[in-house]
């Protein structure tokens, strides 16, 4: 899913989107993450996000894009089928092309 930093609205999903979670969840968890660096010196840089549950791997990666503020890519994937840092690997480079 490609979504809308600071709406949660989503531009762009495929795949089994049923394995999503909601897009207002990722955007609200992304400022809270941003939150934790509140009251430093200069804005906090996320680079990413990444949970484990039973089930799944969900990454979360900011992708530049020509608006005022980033999108996020948000993948979901198989625990049992998947390294978990390999797949944050992969995210990443795919995020780092994705709109060039």
């Amino acid at each position: 899913m490609l979504m809308d930093r600071p709406t949660g609205h989503v531009v762009a999903a495929a795949g089994d989107v049923s394995a999503l979670p909601s897009a207002e969840a990722v955007a609200d968890g992304f400022r809270a993450v941003l939150g934790l660096g509140a009251g430093r010196a200069g804005p906090v840089e996320v680079e990413g996000l990444a949970l484990g549950t039973r089930e799944r791997h969900i990454v979360v990666r900011p992708v530049a894009a020509p608006l005022p503020h980033d999108l996020l890519l948000v993948v979901v994937l198989d625990r049992g089928r998947t390294n978990a840092a390999l797949a944050a690997r992969q995210v990443d480079e795919y995020a780092r092309g994705l709109l060039t």
